[in-house]
């Protein structure tokens, strides 16, 4: 039985149920993240998360409530000063939403716990690590990557922020691009469909009734008289394409009919022959996508990616996924649309009905029964299947080993510092070296001059840039000063800006929405602009 929410949380949370749904709710509460970490970035992404009604949140921090902090963090007042920050910024942050199962702050070391501890991370969904030393950060994502345990690296350094996303492999039912495309088959219409617009008799109809053909039933009359009078071949050229678009205007009795214009600016849609998306047809050409390969241990997407894979191969003839079964609003009576909106309902049912078959005949060999994958689930997933995505991150281990790294075929990016953000990237991978040296990051004593670790840090910036292929002097002498400048400050507006970053990419990742960054960004508060990176 498909889980429920509440009418009071569906009241409450309208305005986000109509993003991510009733499913993507569901699995945000059921969430339990782990933020290593209680700075300003950490705080506010946890309150982007806390006030959509995340399940729980857990922060760990062995650290105190200094003075400092109450200048970048909303979520401590003066009378926090020497407690916990940890149980301080929980404190604050559950008075938010008291839907919220659980806002706890632990007083504990997150790199001890990494170092002495490290199955503490199989407690949680997801980790958030924020300020932690380059070794720790390491073996964290080692652990993370075994466990396949999302993790999400967030730092704020002055005006330069730095968001890594590590996941040894996401699959995405619903990644919702900003231009989805269409199903409407008009190119290749199939059978059910061609029946129905083979009962149209244009002739016959009177003014209204013309006025009101569904624009699909026109393309498809179109295409088809086309590829009669054409060998079967579709408009393959300038020319053809604008005498296919003139037989269609052709087609109108007034100029003022818009359901020809309708179908005279779908045009596109009978130029092209259907095919899978590549990054569809990468997903279905999977090992894991199979049917042989699938275990009791495979996950529900795969053992749906194995199913559509054998609907292509079958019921798809080698050609078609099945049908997505919606339609656009379009020009058309209220009759006439719903009859052609039930031709691709019924199709998109019956193909649903075939990868059922599939699901459960897969499902019987590895021994579980057909209620492993739900009907909502099933339809969900055929529905998107135009749209479904696997990515595999590379590892942190990978990104920091300068045999494996990836970073000098973006260099070209050091040539042009006011767009791009490959230097940000770079100083901040010489500071986390710094920081493992030295317990803090470049110059951040605050009784001391702001140049003092200028020398030693500009040292790490050369070395590391020569591991990498690098010219030595291809970061600037301001670029490294101006770094060493803020002293591993934490500004409450910048920690804001990535916390709205970094809980927008949680929730992707935990809703399994959309598509996550892969896999570094880095935001520059000085111009104001980003990059994104795949390291």
């Amino acid at each position: 039985m498909a889980e429920t929410l509440s009418v009071d949380k569906e009241q409450k949370y309208d305005r986000q149920l109509r993003l991510w749904g009733r499913d993507g709710q569901i699995r945000l509460e059921k969430a339990h993240i782990c933020v290593l970490g209680s700075n300003a970035a950490a705080t506010e992404t946890v309150k982007n998360l806390v006030l959509p009604g995340i399940g729980k949140v857990t922060i760990i921090d062995n650290k105190n409530v200094a003075g400092r902090d109450l200048g970048s963090n909303f979520f401590l007042v003066h009378d926090s000063l020497g407690k916990s920050r940890a149980q301080e910024t929980a404190k604050y942050l559950h008075e938010l939403n008291d839907d919220v199962e659980l806002v706890e702050g632990i007083h504990a070391d997150p790199v001890q716990l990494i170092n002495n501890e490290p199955t503490f991370i199989k407690k949680y969904s997801l980790i958030v690590a924020s300020e932690l030393p380059q070794n720790a950060l390491l073996k964290l994502g080692e652990l993370c990557h075994q466990a396949h345990i999302p993790l999400l690296v967030l730092n704020i350094y002055g005006f330069v922020g730095w968001l890594r996303t590590v996941l040894p492999e996401h699959d995405i039912v619903e990644s919702k691009p900003d231009f989805p495309p269409s199903d409407l088959r008009i190119s290749d219409p199939f059978p059910e469909l061609l029946t129905y617009v083979n009962t149209w008799d244009f002739e016959k109809l009177n003014s209204t009734q013309h006025a009101h053909i569904p624009f699909p039933v026109i393309l498809v009359k179109a295409i088809e008289a086309w590829k009669a009078s054409h060998g079967g071949a579709l408009p393959a050229n300038t020319k053809e394409k604008d005498e296919f678009k003139k037989s269609i205007l052709a087609l109108s009795w007034k100029a003022e009919e818009q359901n020809f214009a309708e179908a005279h600016n779908a045009a596109l849609q009978a130029f092209i022959p259907y095919s899978i998306p590549s990054a569809v047809q990468a997903v279905l050409d999977d090992a894991k996508a199979n049917a042989d390969n699938i275990t009791a241990e495979s996950s529900p997407f795969w053992i749906l990616a194995a199913a559509v894979r054998l609907f292509v191969a079958k019921e798809g003839h080698g050609k078609f996924l099945p049908l997505m079964g919606a339609i656009p609003d379009m020009e058309a009576e209220t009759n006439t649309y719903i009859d052609l909106q039930n031709v691709y309902k019924h199709k998109a049912e019956a193909d649903q009905a075939a990868v059922r078959a599939h699901v459960n005949a897969i499902l019987t060999r590895i021994g579980k029964g057909p209620e492993t994958i739900s009907d909502d689930l099933l339809t969900l997933f055929c529905k998107n299947a135009l749209f479904i995505r696997v990515f595999r991150y590379r590892t942190l281990a990978e990104e920091f080993n300068p045999e494996t790294s990836t970073v000098a075929e973006s260099s070209w990016q050091l040539e042009d510092t006011a767009t791009n953000n490959l230097h940000w990237y770079l100083l901040i991978r010489a500071a986390l070296r710094f920081e493992q040296q030295h317990g803090r990051l470049p110059s951040s004593d605050v009784n001391a001059d702001s140049m003092q670790d200028y020398n030693e840090y500009k040292n790490h910036v050369q070395t590391l840039l020569k591991e990498h292929g690098l010219a030595e002097d291809a970061l600037s002498n301001d670029s490294i000063k101006e770094f060493c400048r803020y002293g591993g400050s934490q500004l409450h507006s910048l920690g804001a800006i990535l916390g709205g970053v970094a809980s927008q990419e949680i929730l992707k990742i935990t809703t399994k929405q959309w598509i996550p960054v892969n896999n570094t960004y880095i935001f520059n508060g000085m111009c104001s602009n980003s990059s994104s990176y795949e390291f």
